[in-house]
């Protein structure tokens, strides 16, 4: 598991500045990773200052230097600060531990359970109000890491023994002070729980370094898809929530059509429809009538959601449709309630991969719910109210199975495992 953080993206995740944050006297940084390539002086793995290039400037930063050679650990700005600097190896896994105490006028560095270099000062009073930001300078932009990250650990006001470091080394978590712990095991999706304070966080530009896989993948065609045996109606109208656990693979260059990711949809009769719109770069949430078709669109780009699974989502109740991405409600808007005469299809038209998908009838999810979907696939919310489910991570078969007890089971036409 991990997450990749690379330079010419500009990748990065935060926490904004709390009371969590607030180092009376020491902070200590674990963390995990793997500096890779020929990237230039200075990137932030971990950095919490508020100006560097100021005499004056407060804070802490843990960085790699020349290359992804050197690993240095500072507390204050670059111009009035004490740092240590050690020799890593670019490419290679390490473990480090980095803390400072004022009262102890001491900054050490450990990599792999050892230390390995220090020094001694004081700097005074190192607080910031700027956020916590792992792969990038926490005031604005630039010295953007370049690597792989497994875990990153932040301690307050606690100093670890030479047996901590070792026992961290080893696999243990301490407890103790922790103030922020990403862990990066989702392995899909924009947002990551910080596991202390269990708050969303979101990864910008990053990527999953073990992506989830299994799914099935369309053909690109009319006669590709999952047609929906509904035993249980799926002629959505009043309120509803539909959800889809999607890897979007592509654009096909040789369709007008819209590439389905589920939907029970007649043009200019009724229906609804998750598709994405090829010529705007955009997923959008369709209802018809006989007057026409209408539409929301999701703020998050095609070009931005490819490449990784993403939980895509509609709502909609008393006229007002809304369509989320990731836990995250994006846009909203009227559409028009009319009932579709037609299959229910998945994958229509499509060369994505689809993970899962629910349906629930009668039912609008809440934001919490969306967020707890999106943490827990496996265990969707509001059960009693949930009309469809499938997982498709059987790996063969023509058929996959509908878990919400409800016999809405699928019939696979031209489409494959992966």
């Amino acid at each position: 598991m991990g997450v990749f953080l690379e330079k010419h993206r500009s990748a990065y995740l935060e926490i904004p500045h709390n009371d969590n944050l607030v180092f009376n006297d020491s902070v200590g940084i674990e963390v995990v990773f793997r500096g890779v390539g020929a990237v230039g002086t200075l990137t932030d793995i971990v950095d919490k200052r508020d100006n560097a290039f100021v005499a004056g400037g407060k804070g802490f930063t843990l960085r790699t230097r020349s290359n992804n050679t050197k690993l240095e650990f500072a507390i204050g700005g670059d111009l009035t600060n004490i740092s240590s600097i050690v020799d890593i190896s670019e490419g290679e896994t390490e473990h480090a531990f980095v803390q400072y105490s004022r009262s102890r006028s001491t900054l050490e560095i450990y990599l792999n359970g050892s230390y390995v270099g220090g020094t001694t000062g004081d700097v005074g009073d190192f607080n910031t109000t700027t956020p916590l930001r792992v792969g990038q300078l926490a005031y604005g932009s630039g010295e953007n890491y370049n690597g792989w990250l497994k875990y990153v650990r932040v301690y307050k006001d606690v100093w670890m023994t030479q047996d901590d470091v070792m026992a961290m080394y080893n696999g243990q978590k301490i407890t103790n002070g922790l103030v922020a712990d990403f862990e990066f095991k989702k392995s899909w999706g924009f947002f990551e729980r910080e596991l202390v304070t269990n708050q969303r966080v979101r990864l910008n530009n990053t990527r999953w370094s073990v992506r989830k896989h299994y799914g099935l993948r369309f053909l690109g065609s009319s006669n590709s898809y999952v047609l929906v045996n509904e035993n249980v109606s799926l002629a959505l109208t009043g309120k509803f929530t539909v959800c889809v656990l999607w890897k979007r693979m592509g654009r096909i260059v040789s369709t007008s059509n819209n590439q389905w990711l589920i939907g029970k949809y007649t043009f200019k009769v009724g229906g609804w429809l998750i598709a994405t719109a090829e010529n705007g770069d955009v997923v959008r949430f369709y209802r018809t009538d006989p007057a026409g078709v209408y539409y929301i669109t999701a703020s998050t780009t095609l070009s931005e959601l490819e490449g990784d699974f993403h939980l895509i989502g509609i709502t909609y109740e008393n006229g007002i449709g809304s369509i989320w991405v990731d836990g995250v409600m994006e846009s909203s808007g009227s559409l028009p309630d009319a009932e579709a005469i037609t299959e229910c299809y998945i994958g229509r038209y499509s060369k994505d991969i689809v993970g899962a998908a629910w349906i629930w009838k009668d039912y609008v999810l809440s934001q919490i719910e969306m967020e707890q979907l999106y943490d827990n696939p496996d265990d969707p919310p509001a059960r009693q109210n949930l009309v469809l489910w499938y997982r498709f991570n059987r790996g063969h078969g023509s058929r996959v199975e509908d878990m919400s007890g409800n016999g809405n089971y699928g019939t696979i036409r031209n489409a494959r495992w992966v």
